[in-house]
């Protein structure tokens, strides 16, 4: 895998050599960005000062010798999560927070709890990641003296895995490997870029997005255009100006029934699902759960006219109803949740030899196949959406306090009796992979839907809007570092872009077969 330093790339190189090509990459340190202060900051003392009251849903097992993925989470202060974990305690495992719905937009918020507490510490749209548009932001936080395993599954978006305690090893497979991998669910289709949907979910896009949501959002945007026409024509006096104002007003007003039907027929909640061992999936989000018939679509058939386009609205009516979750118990507290999610692969035990594997699972590549790299305390590692990974945690050695023994605020370091600790900044799939450059970076997405809706989110939570478009911010490094070229320089589109989309998957892991046999 290639291994680089943040200081020696920019937006422009890690764009053209590794986001637009589906590719992992170790980087050798964390954020640059000025707003980045998790890693200088966040030790015990800090986090118990800010964080500390905070509820957190905690995952349990039974005990040393039992297993995450259970099911079973309990309800704690994070204060008392990191005492229990100075203390050792690895029978507790900090995964993802149930958030709430914004009542903005319909789609689920950036972070829930404690991270709602520490914003003031880390940006969700670093520099390096460009006009990749932030999905979630997780903290995980274990305790693991001998290893924990995730199990082996995939994300549904692009990751930013910066660790900030202990040392995590990762076993990669490309996304062109996904018919093999035995996944819980049925794989109708593996997009270009690595998106893998799932039968029942739906007809989502290779950004992730719901094709009837795009439509819905296209029309009112359409439909607000030629508001804003039709007044202009009425402030000209142009003839017909009021009856096409009138009109326009009226398709406006259906637009937006339809967009708030479709809204108020969505789950209250993004609904975590059951996780294998110390599993990291990030939580999936609304536009990923199908919808049931609610009455928009028909609402949106009147709309498929100049207003949209059709083929976009046809094929959002595709899409069908998926199943929620169950909640906490509201006796005891304890969530019980149900089900593997469907990129989990079901029964393959990586502790198994290659031989026994094969043999178990026809088909599956083994794990000599995989890309194997081991992530220390003050990295980072890229992973596109669709990877399957299988990743094990290990907490460093626990150290008691003596003479002559420092402290974490006398080495700079975060108090190494607390586990292992990772922030997950997620962001929604590039799907315009063609796209090289500034160009790249500036319009990583085909559609403006998602940039669209972080514009939004942006302006109401005061976040900041990476100005990719600033000649200044952007082609610092086009080259890369010595030894790493980028597969063009130029903002404009070479021959070898014109390439196929999906010949990236099969590229990408002939490229990690290869490096593997040399290692």
């Amino acid at each position: 895998m290639d291994n680089l330093k943040p200081q020696d790339t920019d937006a422009v190189h890690f764009w053209n050599c590794f986001v637009s090509q589906r590719k992992p990459v170790l980087l050798d340190g964390h954020l640059m960005d000025a707003d980045w202060k998790a890693t200088a900051k966040w030790d015990d003392a800090y986090l118990d000062k800010h964080a500390g009251d905070a509820r957190v849903m905690v995952e349990q097992r039974d005990g040393p010798g039992g297993s995450y993925g259970q099911g079973r989470k309990v309800p704690m202060a994070f204060k008392d999560l990191l005492q229990r974990m100075r203390e050792g305690d690895d029978t507790l495992y900090l995964t993802t927070q149930q958030v709430s719905v914004s009542k903005r937009d319909g789609h689920p918020e950036l972070w829930g709890e404690p991270l709602c507490r520490l914003t003031q510490d880390f940006t969700p749209c670093p520099s390096l990641m460009g006009g990749l548009v932030p999905q979630q932001v997780n903290l995980w936080m274990g305790c693991a003296k001998d290893g924990a395993s995730s199990g082996l599954h995939h994300d549904f978006h692009d990751n930013l895995y910066v660790l900030m305690r202990g040392q995590k090893r990762f076993r990669l497979w490309a996304p062109s490997h996904a018919p093999s991998m035995r996944t819980a669910g049925k794989i109708s289709k593996v997009h270009p870029n690595g998106r893998i949907v799932y039968e029942g979910q739906g007809n989502i896009r290779a950004d992730g997005s719901s094709a009837s949501e795009v439509a819905l959002w296209e029309a009112c945007r359409s439909a607000e255009a030629a508001v804003q026409a039709a007044e202009q024509g009425v402030a000209e006096k142009r003839k017909g100006a009021a009856q096409a104002l009138e009109a326009a007003e009226a398709r406006l007003e259906a637009a937006l029934d339809a967009q708030l039907t479709h809204k108020l027929s969505m789950p209250k909640s993004s609904g975590s699902k059951k996780k294998a061992e110390g599993s990291e999936e990030e939580e999936e989000e609304g536009e990923e759960s199908s919808e049931e018939d609610d009455g928009s679509m028909d609402l949106l058939e009147g709309l498929q006219d100049d207003y949209m386009d059709e083929d976009a609205a046809e094929s959002s009516q595709e899409e069908e109803k998926e199943g929620g979750h169950t909640g906490p118990d509201v006796r005891t507290g304890v969530e019980e949740e149900e089900g593997d999610p469907p990129s989990f692969c079901t029964g393959i035990d990586l502790s198994l030899p290659d031989e026994q594997l094969k043999a178990a699972f026809p088909g599956f590549p083994g794990k000599a196949a995989a890309m194997e790299v081991t992530l220390k305390a003050g990295q980072m590692l890229y992973l596109p959406a669709g990877w399957f990974h299988e990743v094990t945690s290990f907490s460093p050695q626990l150290r008691k306090k003596g003479k002559g023994s420092k402290s974490a605020a006398a080495t700079g370091a975060p108090d190494a009796a607390c586990g292992h600790m990772a922030v997950n900044l997620w962001f929604h799939p590039p799907d315009n992979l063609k796209a090289r450059g500034s160009v790249g970076v500036a319009r990583p997405y085909k559609s403006d839907y998602w940039p669209a809706l972080w514009r939004s989110r942006a302006a109401a939570l005061g976040l900041p809007v990476p100005s990719v478009h600033e000649a200044g911010n952007v082609g610092e490094h086009p080259e890369g570092p010595a030894g790493m070229e980028s597969s063009d320089n130029q903002d404009e589109t070479s021959e070898e872009d014109e390439e196929n989309e999906g010949e990236l998957l099969a590229k990408t892991e002939a490229e990690a077969q290869q490096q593997q046999q040399q290692q």
